[in-house]
């Protein structure tokens, strides 16, 4: 319940956010600048995985090279995981490292095909994006209008950028 009102609280706001933003390059800064989390962890998830917990810490502190060191021992250790994976490609875009970035998305849907597919797609595309490769970001785009995505405003925003390419 807390997570979905945390979840509800980020879309209000990135909607508030986003208002304005005609640009190719405005909407991608835009989320490049902005901070992802939704995984919220409880006391209890925290201490069952103290790793993973760990990990989100340094995140959300925007310490991304020690975030991906535990993420990447999170995944060592459990096997592949998708949201390890994906919080990697957040980490490694934020750094600027696109091409790992998109990498490491490529492996969350692998690991998850059905957790963070479409924010994976997004990152993907905004990435190629950030590599001026319009050309391979306009399949992630797409795919997010080709699925019923319960995030609107990834569907407008990859509407407005498939117009602008």
């Amino acid at each position: 319940m807390l997570q979905r009102f945390f979840m509800m609280c980020w879309l209000m706001s990135l909607s508030l956010w986003y208002i304005g933003c005609q640009t190719t390059d405005g909407v991608v800064e835009k989320y490049m600048n902005y901070q992802y989390h939704e995984l919220n962890m409880s006391q209890e998830q925290r201490e069952k995985n103290p790793l993973l917990a760990g990990a989100m810490d340094y995140y959300l502190t925007k310490d991304y090279t020690l975030a991906i060191g535990k993420l990447q021992e999170q995944i060592n250790l459990h096997n592949a995981d998708g949201v390890s994976y994906f919080y990697i490609g957040l980490s490694q875009m934020y750094l600027g490292r696109y091409a790992d970035a998109i990498t490491a998305f490529e492996q969350s849907i692998a690991a998850d095909p059905e957790l963070y597919d479409y924010t994976s797609h997004w990152y993907m595309g905004l990435c190629y994006l950030k590599l001026d490769q319009n050309d391979k970001a306009r399949p992630h785009l797409q795919y997010i209008l080709d699925h019923d995505v319960d995030k609107p405003l990834y569907k407008e925003n990859a509407r407005i950028l498939l117009e602008q390419l």
